[in-house]
């Protein structure tokens, strides 16, 4: 078929071309606040994706008075969720900033932050050298045993000291102690061998440290984590 004017030409078929359009990601969001003993702990964002899994979410934690840690998180399918629960209390705000999918990296998130009030339960565990289950000492040395500690200060920290003679297997008294903790101090324990155990006794004596369950000032309680 030839073709006159001036665009002279020939077209030697007919062709069409097809373009596919794939919207860029988004999100729906839902959040819902944790509650423990009384107190907000944390939220749950959740999530409801459009686009091409797997996705990448971008967002920042920021503490009042802090820095604000750039986070991330990977989703498989078109639904998700994030936990958000600091160990530390204080103000929190979670901001949501660039969402990624199969065909498009970091796209700009219009969601408002999410802000909470945290106060994380009361928590304890031994850190350090006092992960290790058998320490040793001399008679009458001191041993310092290190914890973290977590909750609203200031924390009240039972623990149980028992002995025992090693070739014997026979148990003495548990000893009980309530001690203030501030989080990040060191706990100094005192292992000694019983007052009554002569030091012509060739038997050993095995102290054994237990951590019991943590109160904070409000009352609320939580198990160690050792």
């Amino acid at each position: 078929m030839g073709i006159e004017g001036p665009c002279a030409g020939e077209v030697m078929e007919p062709s069409k071309c097809e373009v596919q359009m794939v919207p860029l990601p988004s999100m729906d969001m839902s959040v819902e606040t944790l509650h423990e003993c009384a107190m907000d702990v944390g939220a749950t964002a959740s999530f409801d994706f459009t686009g091409s899994p797997p996705f990448k979410l971008d967002y920042t934690e920021q503490r009042k008075g802090g820095r604000a840690k750039i986070l991330s998180q990977m989703f498989q399918s078109h639904y998700g969720s994030i936990v958000l629960r600091p160990e530390q209390e204080g103000i929190y705000t979670y901001t949501f900033t660039a969402l990624s999918d199969g065909k498009y990296k970091k796209v700009a998130v219009d969601k408002e932050p999410i802000q909470q009030t945290v106060h994380p339960l009361a928590n304890v565990e031994m850190v350090g050298n006092s992960r290790r289950r058998t320490l040793y000492a001399c008679s009458g040395d001191v041993v310092d045993i290190d914890i973290d500690a977590r909750g609203i200060a200031p924390l009240k920290l039972t623990y149980l000291t028992s002995y025992s003679r090693v070739k014997r297997l026979s148990n003495s008294d548990t000893v009980t102690r309530l001690v203030d903790v501030l989080p990040g101090m060191s706990l100094r324990v005192f292992r000694r061998l019983v007052s009554f155990i002569s030091l012509q006794n060739l038997d050993l004596i095995c102290t054994t440290f237990c951590l019991l369950p943590m109160v904070s000032q409000d009352g609320c309680v939580h198990h160690s984590g050792a």
